[in-house]
């Protein structure tokens, strides 16, 4: 399954890369159309976890963060029969805003923090009850947030 994952996660990359330097339009829309049918998929949700990871490029790491966006926005009941995926949710986005807000990309920041703010309402009051208070308990010492 971790070669299978890898092997995705490479071909995600690769069409990312050839889509931001294509000059081909015919290209561009196959591979945009390719890109959005992933981003509405359940893999494309669950790889988006490695898309946002530090290492890669601005391009991929926007393109997980707008993954993340949207499953949050459109297909939230999905995720809520999932406590263990709520979690790990919420924990990428604390991760990711708490950790990479001194050098990610302001685009990938404003849409991560978007995630966390549809995340947040759509966890009031019963997966998670005072998120304001925990947010800001836990970015105590950090004021870039």
């Amino acid at each position: 399954m971790a070669d299978k994952d890898n092997a995705m996660l490479s071909q995600v990359i690769a069409a990312l890369n050839e889509l931001h330097t294509t000059t081909d339009q015919k290209r561009c829309r196959e591979l945009d159309d390719a890109l959005t049918v992933l981003k509405k998929s359940e893999n494309g949700f669950m790889i988006s976890f490695r898309l946002l990871d530090f290492e890669q490029p601005t391009v991929v790491q926007h393109f997980g963060a707008c993954i993340f966006y949207d499953t949050i926005r459109e297909r939230w009941e999905e995720c809520l029969s999932n406590e263990t995926l709520i979690m790990k949710i919420k924990e990428t986005l604390l991760e990711k805003l708490a950790l990479g807000a001194p050098f990610l990309n302001q685009s990938v920041t404003n849409k991560l923090t978007s995630s966390l703010a549809i995340f947040i309402l759509c966890c009031i009051p019963d997966i998670w009850s005072e998120p304001i208070q925990d947010l800001a308990t836990t970015w105590v010492d950090k004021p870039e947030l």
